[in-house]
């Protein structure tokens, strides 16, 4: 392999560490209001979608990300002198939205751009880097679902309806377990020069990424029960069920291990004894399997309530996969890998992701709206909430979002341009980068009212 191989490499686990981050969902999300509101009703799950259907409004996003995106081509080119990984799939992450410091850390781009430019020669002293600190370990999961289709209405009585949804859409699930070496973690962040002699720092990253084409069938029901029977309010027990074939396209594993190992001066030795890269990466083409969504809620006036299970039974049965492994007999010279093929036990493999539960609330009433949701996700119990508040033209919002042991405050304001158009503007914060550091973002997006708000 040429070095453009090279500095593809030492990237994998860096690039779905961050698209798998805390606020993957949030980050593509396009309802300015919502993401204001903390995300509640923006996740993308069966519930908040089905809830999501009730409102009174349709949102347009307007991608001002996209600003920064071609701003800084560059850094995605890995033939350019300025091409970064690291801050590449940064902004790749979340494309949407503008996010502030996003350059700000000099020392982790120098660190990377040395890495994966075999610039580690140069600064064999790791204090070079002192200013960088990346997280120790971050374990992340991530699912980009999307199903456009049309529910086709099959029968209507007493206030009951009927429908089946036919619907197709990508299936893209990523997930990674980053271990840093708190010890390398340590030199980085001192405030003075720390050597360790005669050590060895490891770096290392499973990586597993799906990609499907998920095909949709699914029933949808809305039951006018006694006490819930005014339909000009959508008021109604209401179900929906969704079956997934999933037909996979690719299946990759990148298990990533990097070695830096210090002569007796605590500095980078530049011939090693042992292989200081190895990538062993298992890929497959041919897989095919399926997964369920159930939901129900309840629409009472001010009231919307929602609860359901996303990805129950969730598998894909990938065949015929093959596994290389890729050695780098040296960091320091730009050299190129050497590639072997790996033997599997079986060329068979079942992937298989968490079922994720969710619940909805929203109340309306007069100026206020309050919205949560909360459950169990890829990262454990996760919680959504916000509250709106409206005088004439005006909105003012405010939430705040938990997710992988990390709190997130957003806020944002809404205005009518006229009635049945109006424009939001939330910000929020993020933490989509190897440092796990809270970054502000902004978000906009038009809204068409389908009744005066």
């Amino acid at each position: 392999m040429k070095l453009t191989a090279f500095r593809f490499v030492p990237a994998l686990g860096l690039v779905l560490v961050l698209l798998c981050q805390s606020g993957f969902s949030q980050n593509l999300g396009s309802d300015a209001r919502r993401l204001a509101l903390g995300g509640a009703g923006a996740t993308g799950t069966v519930t908040s979608e089905m809830i999501g259907k009730q409102q009174d409004y349709t949102s347009i996003p307007i991608p001002i990300g996209l600003i920064q995106v071609f701003k800084n081509r560059e850094i995605f080119d890995p033939t350019d002198p300025n091409f970064d990984p690291v801050r590449a799939v940064e902004y790749a992450a979340d494309p949407l939205h503008l996010t502030m410091n996003r350059d700000s850390n000099p020392q982790q781009n120098l660190f990377i751009t040395n890495l994966i430019d075999a610039g580690l020669n140069i600064n064999r002293d790791l204090n070079t880097y002192r200013g960088f600190k990346p997280a120790q370990h971050i374990h992340a999961q991530g699912l980009i679902a999307p199903s456009w289709g049309k529910t086709l209405r099959v029968g209507s009585a007493n206030g009951n309806s009927h429908g089946i949804y036919v619907g197709a859409g990508p299936y893209l699930a990523i997930g990674t377990d980053l271990d840093f070496d708190q010890r390398l973690i340590d030199v980085f962040s001192s405030s003075a020069n720390l050597y360790h002699p005669s050590s060895t720092y490891v770096i290392g990253d499973v990586t597993t990424g799906q990609a499907a084409v998920a095909i949709t069938g699914g029933y949808r029901g809305r039951f006018a029960v006694k006490g819930l029977d005014n339909a000009s309010k959508g008021e109604g027990v209401y179900v929906s069920a969704n079956y997934n074939y999933l037909h996979g396209i690719h299946y990759d594993n990148g298990d990533l291990a990097l070695q830096l190992d210090t002569d007796s001066s605590g500095l980078l030795i530049m011939t090693p004894s042992s292989v200081p890269l190895v990538v062993n990466r298992t890929t497959s083409r041919k897989g095919h399997g399926f997964s369920l969504d159930l939901a129900t809620g309840v629409v009472k006036g001010p009231w919307k309530v929602g609860v359901g299970l996303d990805g129950v039974g969730n598998r894909i049965n990938w065949r015929e996969a093959t596994a290389r492994r890729y050695d780098l007999q040296n960091l320091f010279n730009g050299g190129g890998f050497t590639s072997t093929s790996l033997p599997l036990a079986s060329s068979d493999i079942r992937a298989t992701l968490p079922v994720r539960f969710h619940g909805n609330v929203e109340y309306t009433t007069g100026r206020w709206t309050a919205a949560t949701e909360l459950g169990k996700g890829f990262h454990g119990f996760d919680f959504n909430g916000g509250a709106e508040y409206r005088f004439g033209p005006l909105a003012f919002r405010g939430g705040t979002r938990y997710n992988r042991h990390l709190w997130h405050g957003s806020t944002g304001l809404g205005f009518n341009i006229i009635p049945k158009i109006g424009i939001d503007v939330a910000a929020f914060q993020s933490t989509t980068n190897l440092e796990n550091d809270h970054r502000l973002s902004y978000a906009v997006s038009l809204r068409i009212n389908h009744s005066e708000r």
